[in-house]
This record gives structure tokens, C-alpha cells and sequence, in this order.
């Protein structure tokens, strides 16, 4: 039986194998390069929402909502205390507004205010009113020293409700918002409304303390009658 003998490979099939490597091998290569060196794009930010200004700090499971119109026929009265979950009946004390800060908003004087009760704009709105703001603040103390606000910072949040008392009657209102802003975004128009839907407000300092009554933030509260 004759021997069949192996044809030589020749020069050029030679050259051609040799490209075709190398070509798989260089490919290869600057795939490897790109997979490792292409830029990241950057993560979410897990707090700050899409809508939300970079000042205003939305808590967790928080969104912000427009504000329902409320329908209730308590007559307006003038508050005496505010029944909160968890930090209690707290008296109240009907205060005059005193301008604070750069902006020309106003809030009730919180000079002689005891740490551990609210404030009560006289000059905004009255429980049971159709229209207005009903405005609320409360001291806030180094840690160490709480007074209301530190309470309601640690405790107050969206979904919760809130119950103000007067002399012959009551209203319950829901928290249905929660900002903490810088003092110079502090939303004095919303706060300040007299023409807009009836919300209650609640308004105490935040953030860093840099002297006696000087903070660096404030946390704003909004609340709805509760139908």
C-alpha cells in the first residue's frame, strides 16, 4: 500500500496563520483593556430624590405632595396645647411674630419660651380655619439639654397625626411633608400663606449649632386636617 506524504506548509500559509493569531490576540487584548478602564457612572444618590432641591432633605419612604384642600366644620379656635404620640400633651403659648434672619420672614418670638412647650403664631391662621397657615415652632437644645424641638426632630415623621386643643374644642391634623432646609430656603411664602389651603406648620432648628439660637438648618413640618 503506497505511503501518502505530508505536503510542506508553505510560506505564505505560514504568514497567514501567523496574522490571524496575532490579530486574535491583539483583539483580545484591547477588549480586556477597555472592559478594565471605562468609566463607572456614577451610583444614585440614595437620599436626595430626583425632584427635590439639594437643600431639602426627604427622609426615607418620604415624597413630597401637594397639599390637600381641607374641609372641616370646627369653627376657628385658639390653641391651648398639642396631643403628639409618643412626646405627649404639650401646652401652648400664643407668641408675636419677630422677624428672623436675612429673608424678612417672620415666626413667633421665642424669647421666654419654655423648652418643652409650642409656640403659637398668633398672627398666622386658627385651627379650623378654611384658608392659612396655622404656625407652630418649638426650641431646640444642645444635645444634653432637649427641649420640644429635639423630640420632634427625633420623632415626628410623614403619616403621623397630631391633635390641637383649644378651650371647647379640637382638631386632629397628619403630617404630610417633612423638609429640613437652610435657613436662607426656609419656605417663608408657604409658612407665611394666608389665601392657600388650611395646613398646619410646625417650624424648629436643625442641623449644626453654632452659637445660642444660631443653627445652621431648619426642619419644617406641614400637616392637613384630618376629614
Amino acid at each position: 500500500m503506497a505511503k501518502h506524504r505530508l505536503r510542506p506548509v508553505s510560506s505564505l500559509s505560514r504568514w497567514v496563520l501567523l496574522v490571524f493569531a496575532l490579530y486574535l490576540i491583539v483583539g483580545w487584548g484591547l477588549a480586556w483593556i477597555y472592559e478594565d478602564f471605562r468609566p463607572v457612572p456614577p451610583l444614585p444618590d440614595p437620599v436626595i430624590g430626583n425632584n427635590v432641591p439639594s437643600e431639602t432633605l426627604v427622609l426615607p419612604g418620604e415624597t413630597l405632595r401637594p397639599l390637600p384642600q381641607a374641609s372641616t366644620s370646627i369653627k376657628p379656635f385658639t390653641p391651648t396645647s398639642v396631643v403628639i404620640q409618643g412626646i405627649g400633651n404639650r401646652p401652648v403659648q400664643v407668641l408675636a411674630r419677630i422677624k428672623v434672619g436675612n429673608n424678612g420672614f417672620s415666626l413667633p418670638d421665642p424669647e421666654g419660651l419654655a423648652p418643652q412647650v409650642f409656640a403659637w403664631d398668633r398672627d398666622g391662621a386658627k385651627p379650623g380655619s378654611l384658608k392659612g397657615a396655622v404656625n407652630f415652632t418649638a426650641h431646640t437644645y444642645p444635645p444634653g439639654q432637649e427641649a420640644l424641638g429635639n423630640l420632634l426632630y427625633q420623632g415626628l415623621q410623614v403619616g403621623d397625626t397630631l391633635t390641637v386643643k383649644g378651650a371647647s374644642a379640637s382638631l386632629q391634623y397628619r403630617v404630610v411633608e417633612r423638609d429640613e432646609v437652610r435657613l436662607a430656603r426656609y419656605p417663608g411664602n408657604r409658612v407665611l400663606d394666608t389665601s392657600g389651603p388650611s395646613v398646619l406648620t410646625i417650624t424648629v432648628c436643625s442641623g449644626e449649632r453654632r452659637g445660642p439660637g444660631d443653627w445652621t438648618m431648619r426642619t419644617v413640618w406641614f400637616a392637613v386636617p384630618v376629614k
